[in-house]
């Protein structure tokens, strides 16, 4: 039996809206602070919350995806801000109906059903070509930017499911 492990880290595009919310919620929190300095708990309560607002919105503003596949599954784990790891789903490859890229005429057979997409690619415009479309069998579709090894470590658990363009 063939045990391999292939592991992906996929960084997507810095969110600018976040980004920006940061900053105006973090200056917004100064400001409210330096007000709560003058007399005003209801300014410290309102500088509190902006404070934890912009800190999430800045750790949510830069994620990378991991893929790893092990033993005929894929785990997706997302890392907010280089610091935060958390599990997103487990995908059992026997349960895959196809792996199929994005810009193949094979595509055009799924795209008619009603499917819930999960989307854990970079968003990058240069990369579409590389995104494939893992049709699971719990009716919903995984959008990926596999690597050619990750490709052929699946094709060695199902040859017959993989459709390149």
């Amino acid at each position: 039996m063939r045990e391999e492990i292939v592991e992906i880290l996929v960084k997507c595009k810095t969110r600018i809206g976040l980004a920006v919310l940061r900053i105006v919620c973090f200056v917004l929190c100064a400001i409210c602070i330096l007000l709560a300095l003058q007399g005003g708990i209801v300014f410290f309560i309102a500088g509190c919350a902006l404070g934890i607002a912009g800190y999430y919105a800045g750790s949510y503003s830069q994620v990378e995806y991991e893929y790893t596949f092990c033993e005929k599954e894929i785990d997706i784990d997302a890392i907010y801000s280089q610091s935060r790891r958390t599990h997103i789903i487990t995908l059992d490859l026997t349960k895959m109906e196809a792996l199929v890229s994005v810009k193949s005429d094979k595509m055009k057979e799924f795209e008619n059903r009603q499917l819930a997409v999960k989307d854990f690619t970079s968003h990058n415009k240069e990369n579409r070509d590389e995104v494939y479309a893992l049709i699971y069998d719990g009716g919903f579709k995984v959008l990926l930017e596999p690597t050619e090894r990750l490709i052929n470590a699946i094709s060695y658990v199902s040859p017959r499911k993989i459709f390149k363009a």
